[in-house]
């Protein structure tokens, strides 16, 4: 049975706060993350947007977020894009090296 287009999707908090925490945490693009969710990326811009910075971290809709944690998320989310990087530069000197035989 379809919605009828005046009937609005309701999302509990948690769902929420695990998806922007996510989305802040992960590094993945918001409509990779809001496709697996079965959302639109603009609700989760929304939902970003109405978090909250009090005293140094994060309080997404009354969650908080130590900002050592925050900073782990984001030196995690560094290493993984450096090493995605080294691994390109592996392949491509691998085929480069193919082609010069």
């Amino acid at each position: 049975m379809s919605k009828k287009p005046s009937q609005r999707e309701t999302y509990s908090d948690e769902f929420k706060i695990d998806a922007v925490n996510h989305f802040i945490s992960s590094g993945k693009s918001a409509r990779e993350i809001a496709s697996n969710l079965g959302i639109s990326k603009d609700l989760l811009y929304q939902w970003r947007r109405n978090s909250q910075f009090k005293n140094g971290q994060v309080d997404v809709m009354e969650k908080k977020i130590d900002p050592k944690d925050a900073e782990i998320k984001r030196l995690q989310y560094e290493l993984s894009e450096a090493k995605m990087e080294r691994d390109i530069l592996k392949k491509a000197m691998a085929v480069l090296s193919k082609l010069q035989k």
